[in-house]
């Protein structure tokens, strides 16, 4: 009896080491090539659909049930040498969150379009009363003069409290807000590859101040697999050396996603702002923003 017992024990083990080994394969995204974008598509395919898409080209739409925003669902942001960076817990948030920019569509919902230029974040930054705020960047935008010439959409905004923008569950603590007084925060730096400038973000000598804690900004190390993930000071990020343009000239066919569908015609002008939207859950919910007062403190439902 002693005899099946321990074999039935060993049994266990040996299937749940296997099991194990299978799980953190999976884990993982290991590019040995130069980033193209066709590393974009067979990486981003399993997690999400890719549309062809009038103006933009192929475009991937995550496959999330419930509700998304990019830069709030399942991730925070962290002190980095490169400014606050966004960190996601989603195994393909080493792309979409770094390169290339979000845009909002009534019939798919988020859509994001590749691109090679790495950065903390795509997003442009503010702070009204006392709350932080952010948004994606849609399309074509300078960061530099988002507040001047183009302003996000009120939905694309997210409103943190000052003293919890460092929370690990920022969804939770973060609420939506119409755009109202938005003081700009224009602190840039500049891309490693074509000199764009993104913004970094909050000072951290404000951020300090106002969670009363010490900021430390962590260094940032390439490293050769995802998800991104911050360990003993530093934040190793997922961030394949891009192809040269000889090198993507030199490549044929046109990459392009093994599987995609056409988006229907009747979709926004290139570069018109997104309009509000339509599922009944998203509008319930936008319809009951309201600005922030002061002082408030609120939980994102």
């Amino acid at each position: 009896m002693m005899k099946i017992q321990l074999t039935t024990k060993i049994s266990a083990l040996t299937v749940l080491f296997f099991l194990l080994i299978g799980c953190s394969s999976t884990v993982h995204t290991d590019v040995d090539e130069p980033l193209t974008y066709q590393v974009f598509y067979d990486n981003l395919s399993p997690y999400g659909s890719w549309i062809e898409y009038p103006g933009y080209g192929h475009v991937w739409n995550p496959d999330i049930v419930n509700d998304f925003s990019p830069y709030l669902t399942n991730g925070r942001w962290v002190a980095t040498s490169a400014g606050w960076t966004w960190i996601s817990d989603y195994r393909w948030g080493w792309a979409p969150f770094h390169y290339g920019r979000w845009f909002y569509d009534n019939r798919y919902g988020w859509l994001w379009i590749p691109g090679y230029e790495w950065s903390p974040a795509w997003v442009t930054w503010g702070t009204m009363n006392n709350y932080y705020c952010w948004a994606p960047l849609m399309p074509s935008v300078d960061v530099t003069i988002a507040f001047d010439n183009w302003s996000p959409p009120d939905f694309y905004w997210h409103f943190c409290p000052h003293a919890n923008i460092t929370n690990t569950h920022l969804h939770h603590v973060a609420v939506p807000g119409t755009r109202g007084n938005i003081h700009p925060i224009r602190n840039f730096q500049t891309t490693s590859i074509h000199h764009h400038y993104y913004a970094t973000g909050p000072a951290f000598a404000d951020v300090e101040r106002e969670t009363r804690t010490s900021i430390r900004p962590v260094s940032i190390e390439s490293v050769n697999r995802s998800p991104n993930r911050v360990s003993r000071g530093r934040m190793e990020v997922f961030r394949p050396q891009i192809e040269t343009p000889e090198g993507q000239q030199r490549r044929s066919p046109q990459p392009r996603p093994s599987e995609y569908r056409n988006a229907v015609e009747q979709q926004h002008p290139v570069g018109a702002p997104s309009v509000r939207p339509t599922r009944t859950d998203r509008k319930q919910q936008r319809e009951n923003i309201r600005t922030l007062p002061q002082g408030e403190s609120t939980r994102r439902r």
